[in-house]
């Protein structure tokens, strides 16, 4: 199940999450993604983001608790509920290669859960969802734009092509 939700935050909360990540004192980290599902290996290709790991089994950054509540206010959007697994912010840049390849496809996790991928501008780059093998849905990032998915789903980002920047919360929630 993949579900739409726009406008899942209040324009004063999305406008300070913007600000917040946009600021030049918010740390980035350059990240290598090269995760890819074994069917797609040779069909996709690596590239490079910039990511800001706020939760990954526990508290990595000394932004998680502001972000803890931007999550907390999207779970009770969705009515979504579990153990958060994995909360990080990706800011993509420009890559052509998006326009005829495919970002590395692969799952969240193996076990039943809800990933809330939470667009935080507007930006060419989609999200492409995959079912046995063959695209089946693709999502424009738009600014508080939120998707929520049942996975494990097969799936990849796209980098921007035409847009400066694309910058999303990700979060992974392990099902009750």
């Amino acid at each position: 199940m993949i579900k739409i939700i726009e406008n899942a935050l209040s324009e004063s909360e999305i406008s300070e999450v913007y600000s917040k990540i946009t600021d030049g004192a918010f740390p980035w980290y350059l990240n290598y993604e090269a995760q890819h599902l074994k069917e797609y290996k040779g069909k996709t290709f690596e590239h490079y983001q910039f990511n800001h790991y706020l939760f990954r089994h526990e508290v990595n950054s000394p932004h998680f608790d502001y972000f803890n509540e931007i999550v907390n206010k999207l779970c009770k959007v969705t009515k979504t509920s579990g153990l958060l697994l994995r909360c990080k912010l990706n800011c993509q840049f420009p890559d052509s290669r998006s326009v005829s390849s495919n970002n590395p496809i692969h799952i969240d996790e193996h076990i039943p859960h809800t990933s809330l991928l939470l667009y935080l501008n507007d930006s060419d780059g989609d999200t492409i969802y995959f079912k046995d093998g063959k695209e089946f849905k693709r999502i424009t990032p738009k600014r508080n734009r939120l998707v929520v998915a049942k996975g494990p789903v097969h799936h990849c980002s796209s980098n921007p092509v035409n847009t400066e920047l694309r910058y999303v919360l990700n979060t992974v929630i392990i099902d009750k």
